[in-house]
């Protein structure tokens, strides 16, 4: 149960984060921001909602660094509480967001009504918002806490949603640019162009952004490119039709991992030796002839000794390089029809397709002599290190469509959401070299590889409906809404040819067809409302090697199975 008073617009003031080359007269600025004073943050709660939810602009973004993750203007919000490992919030191993005490994966999350997901690292069902669109694209941020509308494309959303809104096509010609630079060698440009209207009410806009910064602490750099496209075209009294392309090319080299005891020994800004890679050698040798000579076994690394180099305890202080390699391409098709002046059905189709790698250069996998170079020539002597990879491919496509019939007093609105999506992720073993150089980059999809681990194909096939009704009462000042949705999600997992894995497989499905939802608003004046909320909702499972019920090994799911 969830109930709350919505009031008037709450501003923040924080300080500007950064200067940016580009003209801000072109960017587009919402109306309840337009007065605020600069710096200010706005926080715009959602009047004549059953539900507590709240907006962010595109004001509100503009005033964040230049390339900041959407996901850092909402971080000001009440029930919100966002973390990240840099300054723009789009390092995605380390960010992490919840509200109100539900964690990411137990959240919806949508861009222009297609689903993302539960926007996890190794995302299994989507992608990130921070390469779904570029910030500078996106016009609009809802969150809604505790309940999320009826309608929206999630299995996940328990504690909330957060909703993204791409920005529409300007009607004239206008192109925008901007390039920011900052310490650590912090490059960011932007440009797009609109077309304007190009006739018979077509209109688009081309936009690309670049991003290139070193890590705040030790050595690597961290890349993106993406590229929006957007059309639109205006069918008078049937409605409008618009379509949407967008790319992504992430590359991040990772920071290290710190436990407490290291931040003791080590301090706070102890990270990965990629700038040193004979020492990562070195490292990994000792603690390979100090594993050795605990079994009682000949040491492994003639000449390198047991004792670590001055300031590291043990292997895991510090290691080589990690990092995360992320390509994506998502489109979608939008109908929005006019059917008669009071029922409208829209219907949008969507495609994303994703290729990933996520890389830890590892002393416990010591590669083995004749493993393969990445142009496939044998590797002559063994070495302590190897390129451990989780890799990832996506294929996942889907439609979601809604009939709303809205007369002065009721909106009556039913939907329904299909998607397939096909998820193969394995875990692969690349061979490194004992040289003063490395001879692979972290920053580079890898071939070749001497051993792979396990190699499964994860399926899963989701039907969501929803029915909803909302009437309005006394001039409007009550409003009631009710309705449920129902969802049925099919999980499979297999193991590819020539995989020896002890991971569970088969099939397994999530199902319940009535969730229910209502709420009551009712208005005490035009800037104070009253408002309460009930719902029900259900997590699906997911599908994948490293998380939900096929993580485990078959024995384990057994052990359990039933109970």
């Amino acid at each position: 149960m969830l109930t709350g008073v919505a009031t008037v617009a709450i501003a923040v003031t924080a300080p500007a984060a950064a200067q940016t080359a580009g003209d801000p007269a072109s960017l587009p600025v919402a109306t309840p921001a337009a007065d605020a004073p600069p710096g200010d943050e706005i926080v715009v709660l959602g009047f004549g909602e059953s539900r507590q939810v709240q907006s962010v602009t595109a004001a509100d973004l503009s005033r964040l660094t230049p390339g900041s993750s959407p996901l850092k203007a909402i971080e000001k919000l009440p029930g919100v509480n966002f973390q990240a490992a840099d300054p723009f919030g789009a390092y995605e191993w380390a960010v992490r967001i919840s509200l109100r005490g539900f964690n990411q994966n137990q959240l919806g999350f949508t861009l222009d009504g297609v689903p993302l997901g539960d926007m996890s690292y190794g995302n299994v069902n989507g992608l990130h918002i921070s390469r779904a669109i570029l910030s500078e694209n996106v016009a609009r941020t809802d969150v809604a806490q505790g309940a999320g509308a009826l309608g929206t494309a999630s299995t996940s959303n328990l504690g909330g949603t957060l909703e993204f809104f791409s920005d529409a096509p300007r009607d004239t010609v206008n192109v925008t640019g901007g390039g920011t630079y900052g310490s650590d060698n912090t490059y960011r440009a932007f440009a797009r162009i609109d077309s304007g209207d190009l006739g018979g009410g077509l209109k688009g806009y081309l936009s690309y952004g670049y991003l290139s910064t070193d890590k705040w602490k030790g050595d690597g750099v961290q890349r993106q490119h993406q590229a929006n496209g957007k059309i639109v075209k205006d069918l008078g009294t049937l409605g409008s039709l618009s379509a949407f392309l967008n790319f992504s090319d992430r590359r991040e080299q990772d920071y290290q991992d710190l436990s407490l005891d290291i931040i003791n020994r080590r301090g706070l800004r102890n990270d990965n030796i990629a700038d040193n890679y004979p020492l990562a050698l070195q490292i990994a040798k000792v603690a390979q002839n100090q594993a050795a000579v605990a079994a009682g076994t000949a040491q492994p690394w003639t000449g390198a000794g047991t004792t670590f180099p001055t300031g590291f305890g043990t292997v895991d202080d510090a290691y080589y390089d990690a990092g995360g390699l992320r390509r994506d391409y998502l489109g979608g098709v939008t109908f929005d029809a006019h059917l008669t002046p009071e029922l409208s059905l829209t219907t949008t189709g969507y495609y994303h397709d994703n290729k990933g790698q996520g890389s830890w250069i590892t002393p416990y996998s010591p590669t083995p002599a004749g493993a393969a170079n990445a142009d496939g020539t044998p590797i002559a002597a063994a070495s302590p290190l190897g390129f451990r990879t989780t890799e990832y491919a996506m294929k996942r496509g889907g439609a979601l469509s809604n009939l709303v019939y809205e007369t002065s007093a009721n909106t009556l609105e039913i939907g329904g959401w299909l998607e397939s999506n096909t998820f193969t992720q394995a875990r692969r073993f690349y061979g490194m070299t004992d040289s003063a150089t490395p001879n692979r980059d972290t920053l580079e999809f890898q071939k070749n590889p001497y051993r792979t681990q396990w190699d499964g194909k994860y399926s899963t096939d989701t039907m969501q409906y929803h029915v909803g009704d909302t009437i309005r009462l006394a001039d409007d000042r009550l409003t009631l809404n009710a309705g449920w949705k129902g969802f049925y999600v099919v999980n499979r997992a297999v193991m590819l040819p020539a995989t020896t894995s002890p991971l569970a497989i088969g099939r397994i499905t999530a199902k319940d067809w009535f969730q229910p939802q209502a709420g009551i608003l009712f208005k005490l004046a035009p800037s104070t409302e009253l408002f309460a909320d009930y719902k029900e909702n259900v997590r699906a499972y997911v599908s994948s090697a490293t998380t939900g019920p096929f993580s485990t090994t078959q024995a384990g799911f057994d052990a359990i199975r039933g109970r």
